[in-house]
């Protein structure tokens, strides 16, 4: 999801990704460790993903259709099921798919919720949340930045 999606408290989406065929889609990515990538291979390069720091990207699905994405770093068990499934639709598609997903969803993605799903795991279903905590990605991104500290502290916060 991009950034603006999150940080607007729409919804968020595990193991799928919808996205409007025509109309290009700028993701504002980062990780929340380990270092990672993400890659949708019809749609463009693989782009890494770091802790504490931000990468742009920026696709166009020319037409509907569904493309394979995945994870392309090795980040522990279960790594080669760290696929996802994008879906490129006519926009009238998407804003009908936008408006079930908000509808029929009532798992809020907060920091308890984010902290459960960030636990190890594998082969996870297709899951969506609603609404998403409006600053989220700020908290994850500024989880590893260091915090300024009094002169003599040696300790950086996170």
């Amino acid at each position: 999801l991009t950034a603006d999606v999150i940080r607007s408290g729409s919804f968020a989406s595990v193991n799928e990704l919808v996205i409007p065929a025509g109309v290009p889609v700028h993701f504002s990515l980062t990780a929340d460790a380990p270092m990672n990538s993400f890659w949708i291979p019809s749609l463009g390069g693989q782009i890494m993903v770091m802790p504490g720091m931000q990468t742009q990207l920026n696709l166009l699905a020319d037409a509907r259709c569904t493309f394979d994405g995945s994870s392309g770093n090795l980040s522990g068990r279960g790594f080669s099921r760290m696929t996802f499934k994008t879906r490129a639709l006519s926009q009238a598609q998407f804003d009908e798919w936008v408006g079930r997903v908000q509808g029929e969803t009532s798992v809020a993605l907060d920091e308890a919720a984010f902290a459960a799903l960030a636990r190890p795991s594998e082969a996870n279903p297709v899951t969506y949340y609603y609404p998403v905590m409006h600053d989220l990605y700020t908290v994850i991104y500024k989880k590893y930045m260091a915090m300024p500290h009094s002169a003599g502290d040696d300790r950086m916060a996170l």
